[in-house]
């Protein structure tokens, strides 16, 4: 052999080696920080989709009470009256009703009023379901719902509504 060959084969081993080299440094290293990359893009594209989902339910909950009227703090009674008064035509008997302190919010104050009512299940849906008819800004905050202790048929309910009231100060 001589010495041009030998160099062929040395070039020829040390390609090789190079070769080997970085597809070993390829399958070790770069192939699974691709994969890492691949899984973490498709999280973000995801988590993205969630958020423009969720942003868009917020402006649609945003614009839902924008055509309420807020209720000034010497009309509590009469904002109670129209609740009462809708409730009874959707066949609701209210049992108690008591207006709590005036609480200030970020936005807006707010006084909650404790309800006790007595209905049917089908007359409890159509009046929870009717409150967005009214004129004012009225909110659910929670409720709780028990059999009649007389009656299988009828519901005795708890639940607290939130009345939004104007920013406008009293005048006392």
């Amino acid at each position: 052999m001589d010495i041009f060959e030998m160099q062929k084969k040395k070039l020829a081993v040390a390609i090789s080696a190079a070769v080997i080299a970085s597809l070993g440094l390829y399958l070790t290293a770069y192939a699974p920080l691709i994969r890492k990359l691949n899984e973490s893009y498709s999280e973000c594209k995801s988590a993205e989709a969630r958020a423009i989902e969720r942003r868009n339910i917020v402006k649609a909950a945003r614009g839902a009470g924008e055509d309420k009227i807020l209720t000034d703090e010497e009309d509590i009674s009469r904002a109670i009256d129209e609740l009462t008064a809708h409730g009874r035509l959707k066949g609701v008997n209210f049992v108690s009703i008591s207006p709590g302190r005036i609480k200030k919010d970020v936005r807006c104050k707010i006084v909650p009023v404790d309800v006790d009512l007595e209905s049917t299940y089908e007359k409890l849906g159509a009046f929870l379901g009717s409150l967005d008819e009214l004129g004012r800004l009225f909110k659910v905050k929670d409720f709780s719902v028990a059999p009649h202790k007389e009656d299988a048929s009828m519901l005795m309910t708890s639940l607290t509504v939130d009345i939004y009231l104007s920013e406008k100060e009293n005048a006392e």
